[in-house]
């Protein structure tokens, strides 16, 4: 597979996903947000159609793309203690950082978040690392790319990660053309942050969690930093994950 075949798989799957949902939120208007079932329903029907564009797309990818390790038990028991440890430091760092007020959420809004949460902010965000991480980080370990190199690709495939997010912050959220700059921006270097994430750590889980609340958090903690102190808590927890995995190889 040459570099090219990799950026139309991408560019493909961001003007699907982009068309489709336009087409969802035009159609069924502004009360879709503030309806949460409807907001289920419509997310796992647009997740259903990518997931089968990706799955054509990706036959053309050499090799084995989705080892059998990549979905092992301890992947996942790896990246629900990472995930807890992200979620605690974040609310403790916050609040003691801050002095800002402790928020408890009713069960009622903790019910529907947790649902909106698993069955649309998990899909998509899955569905995006795959695309915008895996496939790009499988691609330069079959081309046995150099630090450097895999460098100069994470920039390049976070560029198309932030540009396809231009329907949703136009329409969905009304910013302006003019003031794109900013949103862009912040997606860029999120959407840089994860690919160092899922480089360090292979695991699909942990950044797709990460991900996935980044874009629908719950905080505890009433602050206009909290989602500042989010970004340093997982940049904080992966730098440790690093730091025990180059500890490992030394003693092995």
């Amino acid at each position: 597979m040459r570099l090219k075949n990799l950026l139309f798989i991408l560019i493909v799957n961001s003007l699907f996903s982009n068309a489709i949902n336009l087409a969802v939120y035009l159609i069924l208007g502004e009360n879709l947000l503030n309806n949460w079932d409807a907001v289920v329903l419509s997310g796992l029907v647009v997740f259903g159609l990518q997931g089968i564009l990706i799955h054509i797309l990706v036959k053309s990818f050499p090799g084995k793309l989705f080892p059998t390790q990549m979905f092992g038990k301890s992947m996942v028991l790896n990246a629900l203690l990472a995930a807890a440890t992200i979620l605690i430091i974040t609310q403790v760092w916050t609040k003691y950082a801050t002095g800002a007020p402790t928020i408890i959420p009713s069960q009622k809004k903790t019910v529907l978040y947790l649902l909106i949460f698993l069955l649309n902010s998990i899909p998509a965000a899955f569905l995006e690392e795959i695309l915008f991480r895996h496939l790009p980080i499988t691609y330069g370990d079959n081309k046995h790319y150099s630090p450097q190199q895999l460098t100069l690709l994470a920039v390049g495939i976070t560029l198309i990660f932030s540009i396809s997010h231009i329907s949703a912050y136009m329409v969905r959220d009304h910013i302006p053309f003019t003031g794109l700059s900013q949103p862009l921006l912040g997606a860029f270097f999120y959407g840089l942050s994860y690919f160092l994430i899922y480089a360090v750590t292979r695991n699909i889980y942990l950044v797709t969690f990460i991900h996935a609340f980044s874009n629908n958090p719950l905080y505890l903690v009433d602050s206009p930093y909290r989602a500042t102190f989010y970004f340093y808590s997982y940049i904080f927890v992966i730098i440790i994950w690093l730091m025990q995995r180059e500890v490992r190889k030394r003693i092995s």
